[in-house]
């Protein structure tokens, strides 16, 4: 079970640094920066694609994420306290597309603040979240932290399968 994590969290990683580094290596391309609640996002724009990262800055110091296609966004993880929710939904809205899906691993906290999208993990990464140890560790980080902490848990709708997934 936590090997299953641990590789799905890579994959979800190395696909976020293999988009990094096509912007940085190419001639189109920009890297910007800026603030956003206690934290900051980098927006890496690779072509028609962008990728935002958000270091949230909280006590946890969470990163969220999102591919921005020309007509949609995608979620990757989701913020851990009300406050960087709140800021999270509110720069989404900004950009001005829906937000399609969420890929969801490790991070499950803050219920389906996502609204209509569709969450998607892989079925270890279920398993933990609805009766593993994520799950465990999410409600104990909501009892370390009260209600600033949103210790819900997302609802899960399509799982990913090993190989290619369309989202």
């Amino acid at each position: 079970m936590l090997k299953q994590k641990i590789v799905t969290v890579l994959i979800a990683f190395i696909t976020m640094i293999g988009i990094y580094i096509n912007a940085i290596a190419s001639d189109n391309k920009s890297i910007n920066e800026e603030k956003l609640g206690q934290g900051s996002v980098q927006i890496f724009t690779y072509g028609e694609l962008k990728l935002h990262a958000w270091q949230t800055g909280d006590a946890l110091h969470d990163e969220c994420f999102l591919l921005e296609t020309p007509t949609n966004l995608i979620g990757i993880e989701s913020p851990a306290f009300n406050q960087d929710i709140t800021v999270w939904k509110n720069y989404i809205t900004k950009l001005g597309k829906p937000l399609t899906d969420v890929i969801l691993s490790a991070h499950p906290s803050g219920g389906k603040w996502y609204g209509e999208a569709q969450s998607h993990p892989t079925a270890k990464a279920k398993e933990a979240i609805t009766t593993g140890a994520t799950k465990a560790l999410t409600e104990s980080l909501g009892k370390t932290f009260g209600a600033d902490f949103n210790a819900d848990i997302a609802s899960i709708d399509t799982l990913l399968v090993p190989g290619l997934n369309t989202v």
